[in-house]
């Protein structure tokens, strides 16, 4: 408890303790609204920072392998915006509601990509990475091991990706 924290509580301690019901009254609901707003900010933070890791993976992705997310220069990515968390897609600059259940018109990318954001959009949300098997490696009868095409670039891109908190642990063992 910092310095800040104690002497408040000690405050309220001491107007507590006087007779006035509705001092007394008026001071819990002050001290439950100032955690409760407290909270609300240090998620808020959380959220920011979790939107800002996952644009620098999609900037990650974007950079290299086949370059998925990147259009003519533009990189997808995800915004707030009115409380609400959008998709900008890079291919045609049209901003995407990712709140309720997408219906994807507009996506200029395939259906793998389409699961991947949604993956993302929860993660910026809720804070619950994404599985490690998410960004490979695969098995090779899938895609020949190489789902993505992106070769042994999607070693670095599960890297960053465990690097940002994204996923929890890189996997780098062909799964069985």
């Amino acid at each position: 408890m910092d310095r800040f924290e104690e002497m408040t509580e000690r405050i309220v301690d001491r107007v507590l303790a006087c007779d006035n019901a509705a001092v007394t009254e008026m001071l819990r609901t002050l001290w439950d609204t100032a955690h409760a707003q407290g909270r609300t900010q240090k998620k808020e933070q959380n959220r920011a920072q979790r939107l800002q890791a996952v644009n620098e993976l999609l900037g990650e992705i974007a950079n290299r392998g086949r370059r998925f997310f990147w259009h003519r220069g533009n990189v997808s990515r995800f915004v707030w915006d009115q409380d609400k968390l959008w998709y900008i897609d890079g291919g045609n600059g049209r901003k995407l509601a990712l709140h309720g259940r997408p219906t994807w018109n507009g996506f200029t990318e395939g259906f793998t990509l389409a699961t991947l954001i949604a993956g993302l959009r929860d993660f910026i949300r809720t804070g619950q990475p994404l599985p490690s098997v998410t960004f490979g490696p695969w098995p090779e009868y899938v895609a020949g091991g190489d789902l993505w095409g992106y070769g042994e670039e999607m070693v670095l891109i599960r890297q960053k990706a465990y690097d940002l908190g994204i996923i929890v642990a890189p996997v780098e063992v062909e799964p069985a």
